[in-house]
């Protein structure tokens, strides 16, 4: 049986996107015949569902003893989202492997790793097993990976210099190899046609920043444009994991009712296509607005935000906010009532950032794996 494993975690301080990413190509290699399996030390609530709602498989890792982990010295700047060291949990993931390879009679045709305290240490215990895939953003760890996907538009082949340990390493870089599920594609010529022209009268803004939010930034922002809510038609969307829900609600029926709330959509394309303007982290949910056209308003959430965010606004595809602060709120304000107020600036917005990633990167990728795959 064909089958591929991926490595990946979600949590409050990882958030929901290595996974979903993962999803997305988990299932474009199941519809190539791949069965999939997910395996994860951390979860998040609807995530694990999610996955085996769509016919992959999870199996997770036994929880580490608290004396296991003590008196680590941090490795990379993330080694603290995992519990352990990577060497130990490279243990614990070939003690999964084995009965995973008795119970389909094969090792896996590949291995794919997401995860940002996972780098060469880790990927050359299994490169004997299988052809490796590495998912990056950071360029901080050495990696010894067949491959090393990194979607951030603009990153360059230098800025990996001496992290590939192994010669025959290839780089996929770029929103070119952006894992966007189908959906995005399928909605971007609509998206794209309702902002070929200007159009005066733009109000609908789409407010979404991840599965977690675990600091409630959600509810700052709309705080910061109560002064605008009489101009703006505002719809809020949240995932399962965010710890806020019932805050965000109270407050909304006191002071904004007409904002539309929901938790955790299936259909997070359509509202992006029928938005205006957005405010949205500089994640990897960037690609997603690219794909669309959507003009953004980007708040730098996370550390590993920051060259995303930072490469959109330097291009004309997104508008950089920065770090959302105490005493920042009426200029936040003042920034979206000002490029709302402009229909020729949304425009341009909109065209750099559908230059920027056409949403068929899961194919370029799929592409690549088959060619370097093991016969």
């Amino acid at each position: 049986m064909a089958w591929v494993l991926f490595r990946v975690d979600a949590g409050a301080a990882i958030g929901s996107g290595h996974w979903m990413r993962c999803l997305t190509l988990a299932d474009r290699l199941h519809e190539e015949g791949y069965d999939c399996v997910f395996i994860s030390a951390q979860q998040l609530p609807g995530l694990v569902e999610r996955t085996l709602a769509r016919g992959h498989h999870h199996y997770p890792l036994a929880p580490v003893a608290m004396d296991e982990a003590d008196d680590r010295q941090p490795r990379y700047s993330h080694s603290r989202w995992l519990a352990t060291d990577e060497i130990q949990d490279a243990q614990r993931v070939e003690t999964c492997l084995a009965g995973l390879r008795q119970r389909l009679g094969a090792n896996p045709s590949w291995i794919v790793v997401d995860h940002y305290a996972l780098a060469a240490p880790w990927e050359e215990r299994f490169t004997p097993t299988a052809p490796v895939l590495a998912i990056d953003d950071l360029h901080d760890r050495p990696h010894q990976a067949r491959w090393v996907l990194d979607q951030t538009a603009g990153k360059t082949p230098d800025v990996y210099d001496g992290r590939m340990l192994n010669a025959d390493g290839e780089l996929l870089l770029g929103a070119d190899y952006a894992l966007l599920r189908p959906e995005f594609i399928r909605c971007r010529p609509a998206s794209l046609a309702r902002r070929t022209q200007p159009r005066p009268g733009a109000d609908r803004l789409l407010l979404t920043l991840g599965g977690v939010d675990a600091d409630n930034i959600s509810l700052w922002v709309l705080q910061a444009l109560l002064p605008l809510q009489s101009s703006l038609d505002v719809e809020v969307v949240v995932g399962a994991a965010y710890p806020h829900w019932d805050e965000l609600q109270h407050w909304c029926d006191a002071h904004w009712p007409s904002c539309r709330r929901y938790r955790q959509v299936d259909d997070m394309a359509e509202r992006m296509v029928a938005a205006d303007l957005c405010i949205g982290a500089a994640g990897s949910t960037s690609w997603e607005r690219c794909c669309l056209g959507l003009p953004t308003v980007q708040l730098q959430l996370a550390d590993n935000q920051r060259h995303i965010a930072h490469y959109l606004d330097k291009v004309g595809a997104a508008l950089n906010f920065g770090l959302p602060a105490s005493g920042r709120e009426t200029e936040l304000a003042e920034w979206v009532q000002d490029v709302m107020q402009h229909p020729q600036r949304l425009q341009h917005l909109s065209q750099q950032a559908a230059a920027l990633c056409d949403g068929t990167g899961v194919e370029r990728v799929v592409a690549r794996l088959k060619a370097g795959a093991w016969q």
